[in-house]
């Protein structure tokens, strides 16, 4: 609960203390006013498999559906500060390409199949699709 009272809802009893005329400039309320927004909610999220190729370490992170590949490894980076120093690649066809890191993942052709999942009886946690990043010996020293 809020320290008093909430913005731009009336008190629950009769007084003169509050002013039931909104200013010209500000006649949006709180609840829609833009300048108060975090974020957007995302209409998928799913989990995603990021492997280190170099230490075999793998990574689930839970992912937008919205976000670029860019975001991504962006988030990554709290699992492995060199983040930036890695080339992400994706199974594709019978070799690894390199990932277009201003895509989404459905862009990238990697689906969310977990409705297919389901409809098979299967847990969506068998199968989360993977990603592979390559460390790149660019001498980074952070």
């Amino acid at each position: 609960m809020p320290m008093g009272r909430f913005l731009h809802v009336p008190p629950c009893e009769p007084t003169s203390k509050w002013c039931t005329a909104m200013d010209a400039s500000d006649d949006t309320p709180w609840w829609q006013d833009v300048k108060y927004t975090v974020g957007s909610v995302s209409q998928n999220v799913r989990q995603l498999r990021v492997v280190n190729v170099l230490t075999q370490q793998s990574d689930v992170l839970e992912v937008c559906g919205e976000e670029t590949m860019e975001e991504i490894q962006s988030r990554y980076m709290e699992y492995n500060a060199h983040a930036l120093s890695y080339t992400w690649k994706q199974l594709k066809g019978n070799g690894f390409v390199k990932v277009e890191m201003n895509k989404t993942l459905e862009q990238l052709h990697i689906l969310d199949e977990r409705t297919i999942f389901h409809s098979m009886g299967m847990d969506e946690d068998e199968y989360i699709p993977a990603l592979h990043v390559y460390f790149n010996d660019d001498l980074t020293c952070d």
